[in-house]
């Protein structure tokens, strides 16, 4: 029998055993995993948090920088570019810089890429770069994506170190550059870039409390390290990798991304950053070696008191494991939820003493763990209550349960550094076993403040009018510029609806639009419309609509924003008028240059018929006139005339031909041209011809008798074309003959005929004369400008005119140059493009 119980009890502690091993090793199991997704949870949330401050980062810049782009007086100051709009756009840009520390540099660029306007922030100063300092940016690669950017469209370069002059900046300035153009109406006329100096952001953004974090290119160059000799190690000596450093290739790194096993030590997220740059965010743990000597050693010493205490154990085993894992499981829920919420949580107890703080505080505050537990709250509390603040404690009725204390307030915390900070706070009391507590949620306001700041300065201080407009049409705000516009206050307007001062005829239209918003066929709407003022007077406006959605289907309120263009308007029916004056003067120039033409043409036939007349009076004198005299001279005198008759029908034809389109051959085009203007250049001593390119060499046409030019086809306005083209001979003529020293090279006119793949035609008129001064280029094709000393001024503003508008083409100009026997001869270009008008 003993041997029976002893071999019982030896199967019962077998089985004991075997349970508790079980238990043990299933205990075990799950808490490493606990660790593990607590771990890996942990990361998610560092990340989401990371994506969030960068989507922030964008929607706050755009609005920032949507401000600048369209600031009345930077669009003036690039219109005019006179000291007193300059020193505007300083003011305005070192306020700016002083408000916010996170930019480097504010710059204004023209369209070549050259800066107009450059402010640095150095150590916190705000300098204005010299102006031969200005730097040329038209090759750099952030400069070329930004000008093809549209009206308020935003550019975000890659994110990258500083360079000035070539060179990276020492030490290392990380810097992002955001970019909007500056349109004047509808004319890009400038671009405004910010350069933000990005180190402090990646710092405050890369980084965990209890994670390595590293940031990686898409090259495997480490921007940042736990090493910062290590950040942005493409730049460095040594070009450290994350080959050298996890001994992994970035072709491995991307398999990694989707590794959620944790097997490894570390883990890899990849991150989209600014101008949709690839980079890999790298999470490794803190002390791992410490993590798994410890795991080892639990393993160890676990069984150790399993085997010890098993029989004492046993019967309690079920009942403490369960105890253990129900508070493991609370404790890890209520640390996840401190550690994860957005808000600072403090609890401290009856003395006003801090006993836990969450992740948040400590990064709110600037402290770590270790410095706040243990002290008095009024560390985090500035003057005047920080002296005052036990007494508050004191004064609190002991008796109470847990209660709010406080509705949520705003006042001011303090860092470690001393600096106050703008917080929401709201402190909830509890007991916990006979013992007070404390819960204070804090809340850092300041972003919200700034956006708050910002959104007001933006409404209030908007060159456009903005209004918020209620589902029933009825104004429920609006800023000062909108209630300008109408003639109303706004506390008039809150009581009128749109409907009220929409002028009759554009009502219908307007509605139908808001309908289309309402169920969502467009998401937006523009418009050019009328308002009534409250004084009766008409004013045109444009108007943009958005809606903002209270949910998926039904709309909250419409952003409207409205610019006034009654001036606009009233202008563009004056430039009508002007532009019929314009045209008629320009008829009477042509006319000019008509008649001078057919003089000259005239003059020779002429002096031969004088010539004859007198000589039939000598011959009548001296008895010489017989029949066949007679016949001869008459003969001379009627082919005179012929000449002179064709000459006046050739003349007619070509000034009075319809203005249709019309096929016709662009070289005969030329050549008519030329015949007509050929006497006045000839008696000038003038020179001109007109080559083409065949087979990617340049022949004058004169040398090509058996060309064939139908491929010089095309439809257009001949006649006005043919007007255009006299116009500009005419000009390069008038230069020659200003020339007070010339040669052949100098008395010449080129026309070169261009075909482009595109099936457009380039017309090069180009002479010799010396050109256009460059003080004065920008102003040719202005009204009423001129560079003659008897001139109108309007011959190529017209040419402009007509052959953007009637031609469908376009005229520019260009300076040109001809180097002949080591002589350098500068003139003038003008560039006709045509294509075939449809």
């Amino acid at each position: 029998m003993r041997k029976i119980k002893i071999s019982i009890h030896w199967i019962i502690l077998f089985i004991c055993v075997i349970t508790s091993l079980s238990i043990f090793i299933f205990t075990f199991s799950y808490s490493t995993n606990i660790i593990k997704n607590s771990n890996k949870d942990k990361i998610d949330v560092e990340y989401k948090y990371l994506t969030n401050n960068i989507e922030s980062f964008d929607n706050e810049r755009k609005a920032y920088i949507s401000i600048l782009a369209n600031h009345t007086a930077i669009i003036n100051y690039l219109i005019n570019k006179d000291i007193s709009s300059k020193n505007k756009v300083l003011k305005i840009f070192k306020d700016q810089m002083n408000k916010l520390n996170l930019i480097m540099q504010l710059r204004i660029l023209s369209l070549e890429g050259k800066e107009l306007i450059k402010l640095d922030n150095k150590d916190g100063k705000i300098i204005l770069v010299k102006k031969d300092e200005l730097q040329d940016k038209s090759d750099r690669e952030y400069f070329k994506k930004f000008m093809i950017l549209n009206k308020d469209e935003m550019g975000i370069s890659s994110l990258d170190l500083n360079v000035e002059n070539g060179k990276v900046d020492i030490p290392f300035r990380a810097t992002l550059r955001i970019a909007m153009p500056i349109f004047n109406k509808k004319e890009k006329i400038g671009i405004v870039i910010i350069n933000y100096a990005m180190n402090d952001w990646l710092k405050e953004n890369i980084k965990s409390s209890f994670l390595n974090v590293n940031l990686v290119d898409k090259d495997g160059y480490f921007i940042i390290n736990d090493d910062k000799n290590k950040n942005w190690s493409k730049y460095r000596n040594d070009k450290y990798t994350i080959k050298d450093e996890f001994n992994i290739s970035i072709k491995e790194l991307n398999s990694y991304i989707y590794d959620t096993s944790n097997k490894n030590n570390f883990i890899v997220k990849d991150l989209e950053l600014w101008s949709n740059d690839l980079f890999y965010i790298i999470y490794s743990f803190k002390n791992l070696e410490d993590t798994t000597l410890f795991i080892n050693q639990s393993r160890i010493i676990g069984i150790s008191i399993i085997f010890a205490l098993l029989i004492l154990i046993l019967p309690f085993s079920k009942l403490l494991f369960e105890y253990i894992n129900r508070l493991k499981s609370s404790e890890f829920k209520i640390n996840k939820i401190l550690d994860n919420s957005l808000d600072s949580i403090v609890l401290i107890n009856q003395k006003g003493i801090i006993q836990t703080v969450n992740n948040t505080t400590l990064k709110t505050f600037g402290y770590e763990e270790s410095e706040l537990i243990g002290q008095n709250v009024n560390i985090l509390i500035p003057e005047p209550h920080h002296s005052k603040h036990d007494s508050y404690l004191a004064s609190h009725d002991k008796m109470m349960m847990t209660k709010v204390l406080t509705m949520q307030r705003e006042l001011f915390g303090i860092d470690k550094n001393k600096k106050l900070i703008p917080i929401s706070l709201s402190v909830t009391k509890v007991n916990i076993s006979d013992e007070t507590f404390f819960i204070g949620s804090i809340r850092d306001i300041q972003s919200e403040r700034e956006n708050k700041k910002l959104f007001e300065n933006v409404f209030d201080e908007s060159p456009l009018g903005i209004a918020l407009v209620l589902p029933d049409g009825t104004f429920w705000k609006l800023n000062n510029k909108f209630s300008s516009i109408i003639g109303y206050t706004n506390e008039e307007a809150v009581n009128l609806s749109f409907k009220d001062i929409t002028h009759k005829d554009d009502l219908e239209k307007d509605l139908s639009n808001i309908n289309k918003l309402i169920t969502k066929e467009i998401d937006r709407y523009s418009m050019e419309k009328r308002y009534i003022h409250k004084n009766g007077d008409i004013i045109w406006i444009k108007l943009y609509v958005t809606p903002v959605f209270l949910d998926e289907n039904k709309i909250e309120y419409f952003i409207s924003v409205i610019e006034d263009i009654t001036f606009i308007k009233e202008l563009q029916e004056k430039d009508k008028n002007q532009e019929h004056l314009l045209m008629q003067q320009a008829k009477l120039v042509s006319m000019g240059e008509m008649v001078a033409a057919i003089a000259h043409q005239w003059r020779q036939p002429l002096n031969s018929i004088g010539l004859a007349t007198q000589d039939l009076i000598s011959a009548y004198k001296h008895g010489e006139i017989d029949e066949e005299y007679l016949l001869e001279s008459k003969d001379e005198i009627m082919g005179q005339l012929k000449y002179m008759s064709t000459t006046v029908d050739e003349f007619r034809n070509f000034f009075t031909k319809s203005n249709k389109i019309v096929k016709f051959n662009l070289i005969d085009a030329l050549k008519e041209v030329i015949s007509f203007y050929w006497a006045q250049l000839k008696q000038n001593s003038i020179t001109i011809d007109i080559y083409i390119y065949h087979e990617n060499k340049k022949f004058n046409i004169k040398k090509l008798p058996s060309f064939d030019f139908n491929e010089y086809e095309l439809s257009s306005r001949v006649s006005e074309l043919k007007q255009l083209i006299i116009n500009c001979i005419s000009n390069s003529k008038d230069a020659i003959v200003q020339l007070e020293d010339s040669d052949n090279i100098s008395r010449k006119i080129d026309i070169t005929v261009l075909k482009n793949e595109d099936n457009f035609f380039e017309i090069i008129i180009t002479d010799y004369a010396g050109g256009i001064k460059p003080e004065v280029r920008d102003r040719i094709f202005e009204p009423y400008f001129t560079t003659k000393e008897i001139g109108t001024g309007l011959g190529l503003y017209i040419s402009k005119m007509v052959m953007n508008k009637s031609l469908k083409g376009d005229i520019s100009y260009s300076d040109s140059e001809y180097n002949y026997e080591d002589k350098k001869y500068k003139g003038s270009s003008f560039i006709l493009k045509i294509s075939s008008i449809n």
